[in-house]
């Protein structure tokens, strides 16, 4: 049986900029939850098909390519102050 949810990460792990031993513990649920992580991600690239959604993304030197129904998207930036989260457009326009 496949996953039902992937997480791709772009650091190694989850939770790169916090407590790694909290980090470890959801770490843990998730993979008790069936859910696949994708650490380390590059390459990524989503299109849409007729079957769903087509992500293919390069994790530890395997390639992943797998359809799902959905996505969501959170995205860091990068500012002097640090990393912060940035709201998408979409949310931005569901909310008006």
């Amino acid at each position: 049986m496949r996953p039902h949810v992937y997480l791709v990460e772009a650091a190694h792990g989850i939770m790169p900029n916090k407590d790694r031993d909290a980090a470890e513990v959801v770490e843990q649920q998730m993979v008790r939850d069936e859910v696949k992580l994708l650490c380390c991600g590059k390459h990524l690239h989503v299109e849409k098909t007729e079957s769903g959604k087509r992500l293919t993304v390069g994790s530890h030197g395997s390639q992943y390519d797998v359809t799902v129904d959905e996505l969501l998207v959170a995205v860091r930036m990068w500012k002097e102050s640090g990393w912060r989260r940035r709201e998408s457009s979409m949310t931005r326009r569901a909310s008006r």
